[in-house]
């Protein structure tokens, strides 16, 4: 007799665990289209055209509005104001001219650098045939201020 009960007592837990996690998958399906996701802001850092990987990454930010909020791009390179130049035209080809983008700082010297940025001329411009000759457009741009000042200028505005 002891064996039945055990076992009615097995076969009520076991619909319980059931109807427990239908219920919880259930509630997922009604609370979560309520449930509101902010988007993180970012302040992009980028050496903009010397390779590959910063080309993608702005790309991605710029068209993942749904998760992220591109606030600025700082560009730090061998040259910032030609990388800086290149990300406002791409930027504004996105139709993105809103973000503004500043003048970081340059690369340290060659001695300092580790990897394949100590490598002198190894890094190079991939785009310069592309934006050499552009220039800021004045929607987007933060001449006045060093990139350093703008960033932190942008952070203390958020609260």
């Amino acid at each position: 007799a002891a064996f039945s009960n055990d076992a009615a007592f097995s076969n009520d837990a076991m619909n319980f665990s059931v109807a427990f996690r239908a219920l919880c998958i259930l509630s997922l399906f009604c609370v979560c289209p309520f449930v509101i996701q902010a988007q993180v802001p970012v302040i992009f850092d980028t050496d903009y055209g010397a390779f590959i990987d910063d080309i993608f990454a702005l790309g991605l930010l710029v068209n993942c509005g749904d998760l992220l909020d591109l606030k600025m791009v700082v560009s730090t390179s061998e040259d910032p104001v030609r990388s800086g130049k290149c990300v406002s035209k791409y930027l504004e080809l996105a139709n993105r001219s809103d973000i503004p983008v500043v003048v970081g700082s340059t690369f340290p010297p060659y001695e300092e650098r580790g990897s394949v940025c100590a490598v002198p001329g190894w890094i190079g411009f991939a785009l310069e045939d592309e934006c050499g000759d552009y220039d800021f457009p004045s929607s987007n741009s933060t001449d006045a201020v060093s990139g350093l000042d703008a960033m932190a200028q942008l952070i203390v505005d958020s609260g």
